[in-house]
């Protein structure tokens, strides 16, 4: 058989998609993500994962090789704050 497809998640918060994939047979060789509890959540139910627990703006690939030459790149959208997401406004009634 074929080696298995190997990805890196980044912003994974709590793991959710790696474990989608993961049963979809993935491999996760690397899951980023900045929130202390979000990476202890990962690890507390996959404690075998590769989790680094670091800013993706921080995030030097080089520094990591294991994340290079992966087959998927995967990606959670980081939360965002509701007065972010109206352009930092706020509505009143007309």
């Amino acid at each position: 058989m074929d080696d298995p497809l190997r990805f890196v998640d980044v912003c994974s918060g709590a793991g959710g998609l790696a474990s989608g994939l993961e049963g979809a047979g993935f491999t996760p060789a690397l899951l980023l993500d900045h929130g202390p509890q979000a990476c202890e959540t990962i690890l507390a139910n996959r404690p075998h994962w590769n989790v680094l627990c670091q800013d993706l703006v921080d995030f030097l690939p080089d520094d990591h090789p294991e994340s290079l030459d992966v087959d998927l790149l995967s990606a959670g959208l980081p939360r965002v704050k509701a007065s972010a997401a109206r352009g930092g406004r706020t509505t009143t009634g007309s």
